[in-house]
């Protein structure tokens, strides 16, 4: 059977736990980049014959998604990654929300052209009221409720562990500080550093770093093109 297809940008964005899962499970695919600021996609994207076309896309034969988390649903269904019955998929439904709100809210922050709506005075005059007033509060939640967890659902892996973790590296990165007030989600971080996927992505150089497009004032590809370092668990960044 052919392997699977997925396109994205060449930024991490949220397609990076799609990648994480897939590398955890050791699926065969195949990824197609577009350059983020090039009208590749938009040249391409009606003759996909896609329902819905939008970045992330997958294709698995006959089957053709749009949607980070539908893509998300579908990979965990076929790899064991998803709710076992009603309960957990109560809290499956709540964590694909609670961790898209961060996701968005991150992207209010970063991204100027959208952050002016709630961080009209720049970057670092907002980085208190974003920090406080939102970011804070969740991982304060998330954190009680990673007591006594190894992952969200116990000691059963999900697709949203990649979810959340990739949510977390991206604000320790961005704020050093941060996650060291949270001793449960700082424990549940540093496990997933050890994950199959998650070190594979994290250590290889065939996929970009940057967490953000470059119209963002943070995690832009001119600030994370060097590979992580294994050693000191952390990337080198240039300027950002």
């Amino acid at each position: 059977m052919a392997p699977m297809i997925f396109g994205y940008w060449d930024v991490r964005g949220i397609f990076q736990p799609i990648r994480y899962v897939l590398e955890h499970v050791g699926e065969q695919y195949e990824f197609k980049s577009y350059s983020v600021g090039t009208n590749t996609w938009f040249e391409q994207k009606a003759s996909l014959g896609m329902d819905f076309p939008n970045l992330p896309y997958l294709i698995d034969g006959d089957v053709q998604l749009t949607q980070s988390n539908a893509i998300l649903h579908y990979l965990g269904k076929k790899y064991g990654l998803v709710a076992k019955n009603e309960k957990d998929q109560r809290i499956q439904d709540m964590f694909d929300g609670m961790l898209w709100d961060i996701t968005y809210g991150a992207a209010m922050f970063f991204y100027p052209h959208m952050r002016g709506r709630m961080y009209p005075d720049g970057l670092e005059e907002g980085k208190s009221t974003y920090l406080n007033a939102k970011i804070k509060p969740k991982l304060e939640e998330l954190d009680r409720w990673m007591a006594n967890k190894r992952y969200i659902f116990g000691d059963t892996m999900h697709y949203n562990d990649f979810v959340l973790f990739e949510r977390l590296d991206a604000h320790h990165t961005a704020f050093p500080d941060l996650l060291a007030q949270y001793p449960n989600l700082q424990r549940f971080y540093h496990d997933m550093l050890n994950e199959k996927g998650v070190e594979t992505v994290l250590g290889s150089d065939k996929w970009s770093k940057a967490f953000n497009g470059p119209q963002a004032d943070w995690g832009g590809p001119e600030g994370f093109h060097q590979p992580w370092d294994p050693k000191t668990r952390s990337y080198v960044t240039d300027g950002q």
